[in-house]
């Protein structure tokens, strides 16, 4: 059965755990694919917000990530890096409601992942996490950077 036109659920094609190489072809054309790690089918609803799909990614594969998005119609050496609202919304927009969105995952380094957290628990919107180091000190939301 057909999705329809306004249906409140989109599906991305995830990979993560992998690395992306490149596949023999015929002729002069480079082809790419995804290679081990794993590769899940998500299904959410279509207003999820950037920060929500983060965190049910990082559920699904164990650590934060960058997420990448495949161009429709092209292979993954086009890959467009989603970081906000606006852009999550711009890349559901480029897939016709009965494609999945073909994303990659690639692990966040521990300390942008220190930083990426703090921000996101600033607002006192995800609890704090105990598995990061507590004595690196941050800037607080009041502080002014030139006043180190």
């Amino acid at each position: 059965m057909n999705q329809s036109s306004n249906s409140d659920t989109i599906k991305f094609l995830y990979s993560y755990g992998g690395r992306i190489v490149s596949r023999s072809t015929k002729g002069s054309d480079v082809m790419l694919r995804y290679e081990g790690g794993h590769t899940r089918v998500l299904s959410i609803d279509r207003s999820i917000s950037f920060a929500e799909l983060m965190v049910k990614f990082e559920g699904l594969c164990g650590h934060l990530a960058n997420l990448k998005c495949k161009l429709p119609k092209h292979d993954l050496d086009e890959l467009v890096s989603i970081k906000s609202d606006e852009e999550l919304k711009a890349g559901i927009e480029e897939y016709d409601m009965g494609d999945k969105i073909r994303v990659v995952l690639f692990p966040i380094s521990i300390k942008r992942k220190y930083l990426l957290h703090h921000l996101l628990c600033r607002d006192s919107i995800f609890p704090p996490d105990p598995t990061l180091r507590q004595d690196i000190p941050l800037l607080s939301k009041n502080q002014n950077t030139n006043a180190m």
